[in-house]
């Protein structure tokens, strides 16, 4: 779900440029979500946002959550001119130094250890940068660790030897109708 809150003292930028989509982009951010963000209206304020006051997402106090901030510059800023922010999470800075933000380069940062409890953020220019902070799009997920499963666990290999059989018959070779399985066989071989 890709939902866009409207939040007091941000305001929405967007470009038509495509960001730079190098091959060490791991996430796949899709090109459309890269292409709005959200902004402060100046250096001096933060991008703030609780889970549970802005969106109205009641977060269980013993759920761990994992987040994913997705930043592109999408501002062509003066030669000189950059933009340079900090990221707290639950009021604990998740970087070792300041992101300094590159003109249509995305950048993805996650916090190492789930957080407990509540999802709250702030994103705020360091005091050396040229611009208010900004912000692409925003990803929580919920830890889930409910290993008592009703199924067998050889349930998936069930599943893999399928497809391993219905490539090889059909295409006669497994790589051809899945190349992933490919991959696998190679280390089950």
């Amino acid at each position: 779900m890709w939902y866009s809150p409207d939040v007091k003292d941000w305001y929405k930028i967007n470009t038509t440029i495509d960001a730079n989509k190098s091959g060490n982009d791991i996430y796949k951010v899709p090109a459309e979500i890269l292409k709005t963000a959200v902004q402060s209206f100046n250096r001096s304020y933060d991008l703030y946002y609780d889970f549970e006051i802005e969106w109205k997402f009641q977060v269980n106090k013993f759920s761990r959550y994992y987040v994913y901030f997705h930043f592109a510059e999408i501002q062509q800023l003066a030669p000189g001119l950059r933009r340079i922010i900090n990221v707290t999470l639950n009021d604990e800075n998740i970087l070792s130094e300041p992101i300094i933000l590159e003109y249509m380069k995305p950048v993805t940062i996650s916090n190492k250890n789930a957080t407990q409890g509540f999802v709250r953020f702030s994103i705020r220019a360091t005091a050396e940068s040229d611009a208010p902070p900004i912000l692409n799009a925003i990803e929580v997920y919920k830890l889930v660790t409910d290993l008592n499963s009703p199924t067998d666990i050889k349930d998936g290999m069930y599943v893999f030897h399928l497809y391993i059989y219905l490539s090889i018959l059909l295409f006669n070779s497994p790589g051809n109708l899945f190349p992933s399985i490919s991959r696998l066989l190679h280390g089950y071989a």
